[in-house]
């Protein structure tokens, strides 16, 4: 008697196997493959495809990570969701293996495995399964590789979050009024307008900071636009009179010229902030945002309702290039008439961080932000720029998880803003990796920053690019940011020991800068004495000292004069001063920057961390 079954196995079709009482006779001339020699544990992983279900889940797992790492920033998502992704797959690893153990996907459905099932041997679907895995690898391989190849050479590449057709720089609105004390109206108007489209997540907006830098009047509207890397401006005028207020507003295309949307407002000073509205609204919708309702929404949830308050908040903006005293003046005018309008206690809190400018010492400043910025929270607990002042201020408390945490919690609210104050906070903390992501992002919307981004690229042994970016900058700046550039020009030129150039950059920072400047001249007195122009250094200094007998002076400039001088006592004394003061000029590079190499073997150097709270155990 005779009967016949069927065996299905990895490596051939089905073979049909006849049998009879005396014996086995195979049918097929092809030799079966089977795993019996292997060991029983394997044999039973084999047998009940745990290998093979791995193997799938851990390929697309790594797929699915990749593309994670891709879109979950520009579509929003907060900071730890890629973390919790990947705490969810290594999770399912021992879930996939203990279904893969005891149940099996066959024709028939789901079905439990038979532990007397006879062991597998390849069959035409077992070969097409292991083909596929062998793809999803190659996938992920692929992904991997091409992340690497597509990757910048260098950070200079500006990681941009939002699509490109969505990017635009506001250029500064001209003034037509006839009285030329109303030109304050157009400049603030400018600030708000991008303060206003930038909260919106899927746009992406040139910071004020960086259009107020460059040279608007004799430069094409395409020669703007690569300097910005944007697609779109924004630009038009604005006449005051009494009153009334007259706006005429252009989206232009760049590369063609194309007016996309346009528009002319005509309406009473007390309607200014419907008239923010408009313009926002149409230009979002130009621009095809999807998000941008509930951001204008929440912007327009920390407006004053008096317009007198608002007026002195605008000539606040204007003044903060020119004085910090006026500034603060107009700020406090600004709360008189308004004690809760949320953004004039935010940038008030904001000038007394910064110390006015640097005119102010630190132990009178700085209760006077904690004060101020929490009565604007307390008002507006998410109002990113306040969120931002919170981190600065937990920063110079030395308390850098919440100092973190505010700046996470900024970005993840408004994605489209710059990220320097974190970058910085992690560069302090020695994570230039990590410095050197939120820096590339940053530069995707303040591309003109003159020097933070260079600290991170020194850090990380980069300093012929530090050195590129702020050469290739010198053009399209103007005002005081060119001579913090000159300076550092000469302060990075003396690190490489060109002392050449670092004098010929020194000599046009002393021909250009103010004497109040008093950080830019500390920055060039380093220079100057690195490379052996000591009396140049030295006037520096004691112009320094005898102005710090009558006035306020921060510990900045005397640190890097006297560490330029080789005078290692007197840079000590500055330096533990400053880590007092919080001055981040100072303590920014202490963990990462070659300025502070033959500081570190002395013993005060592991003290002025210790002191910072940046002691490695």
């Amino acid at each position: 008697m005779m009967s016949t079954f069927w065996l299905r196995t990895r490596a051939e079709p089905e073979l049909a196997i006849t049998c009879s009482h005396t014996g086995l006779k195979q049918e097929s001339s092809r030799q079966v493959t089977n795993i019996d020699d292997k060991p029983a544990f394997l044999q039973e992983l084999m047998q009940r495809r745990v290998i093979r279900v791995l193997g799938m889940y851990l390929a697309g797992s790594f797929i699915l990570l990749q593309v994670a790492d891709v879109t979950f920033e520009p579509l929003g998502f907060p900071d730890w969701s890629q973390t919790a992704l990947i705490v969810v797959l290594l999770v399912g690893i021992p879930v996939v293996a203990g279904f893969a153990w005891v149940f099996d996907v066959t024709p028939d459905g789901v079905v439990v495995t038979d532990d007397q099932t006879e062991p597998p041997v390849y069959s035409r679907r077992a070969k097409i399964i292991d083909r596929s895995i062998i793809v999803l690898l190659a996938v992920a391989v692929a992904i991997l590789v091409g992340r690497e190849v597509m990757a910048p050479d260098t950070p200079d590449e500006g990681m941009v979050q939002a699509d490109v057709d969505r990017s635009l720089a506001i250029l500064p609105l001209k003034s037509l009024s006839s009285a030329q004390d109303d030109a304050y109206f157009a400049v603030g108007l400018t600030e708000e307008l991008t303060t206003t489209l930038a909260a919106i997540p899927d746009l992406r907006v040139i910071s004020s900071q960086s259009v107020g830098q460059v040279g608007i009047d004799n430069r094409s509207d395409g020669e703007l636009a690569e300097i910005f890397g944007v697609a779109h401006l924004l630009k038009g005028s604005v006449r005051k009179s009494g009153e009334d207020v007259r706006i005429v507003l252009q989206l232009v295309r760049a590369k063609d010229g194309d007016v996309l949307w346009s528009n002319t407002f005509e309406q009473e000073l007390a309607d200014v902030f419907a008239l923010q509205d408009q313009v926002a609204e149409g230009v979002a919708l130009s621009l095809k945002s999807a998000l941008h309702q509930q951001s204008l929404e929440l912007v327009a949830s920390t407006r004053t309702s008096s317009i007198e308050a608002y007026d002195a908040y605008l000539l606040a903006l204007h003044h903060r290039s020119i004085d910090w005293q006026l500034v603060t003046q107009y700020l406090q005018e600004a709360l008189q008439k308004d004690p809760e309008f949320v953004p004039a206690l935010t940038f008030l809190a904001d000038v007394y961080t910064n110390r006015i400018g640097g005119t102010l010492p630190a132990d009178r400043a700085y209760p006077a932000a904690r004060v101020t910025l929490e009565t604007a929270l307390s008002l507006a607990p998410e109002y990113v720029p306040a969120l931002i002042v919170q981190g600065k201020l937990e920063r110079l408390d030395g308390d850098y998880r919440a100092a973190e945490t505010a700046f996470r919690k900024a970005r993840t609210l408004a994605p489209g803003l710059a990220t320097t104050d974190l970058a910085n906070l992690l560069l302090l903390q020695g994570r230039v990796d990590e410095a050197l992501r939120e820096y590339r992002h940053s530069n995707g919307v303040d591309p003109l920053d003159p020097g933070w981004y260079a600290y991170a690229l020194i850090a990380n042994g980069m300093l012929d690019q530090a050195i590129a970016r702020l050469e290739t900058s010198v053009p399209i700046l103007e005002g005081r940011e060119l001579w913090v550039v000159y300076s550092e020009l000469a302060r990075f030129y003396a690190l490489r020991g060109d002392h050449q150039t670092a004098s010929t950059w020194a000599d046009r920072a002393l021909a250009e800068t103010a004497p109040d400047l008093h950080f830019v001249r500390g920055y060039m007195a380093y220079a100057l004495g690195r490379i052996g122009r000591v009396d140049d250094a030295r006037d520096i200094i004691e112009d320094l000292e005898e102005r710090r007998l009558r006035q306020y002076v921060s510990p900045t400039p005397l640190f890097w004069a006297y560490l330029g001088m080789g005078d290692l006592d007197s840079a000590f004394d500055w330096m533990f001063e400053a880590i007092d003061e919080g001055a981040l000029m100072v303590t920014i590079g202490m963990k990462t920057q070659p300025f502070y190499d033959e500081l570190r073997d002395d013993p005060r150097f592991e003290v002025a961390l210790d002191r910072m709270g940046l002691l490695e155990e």
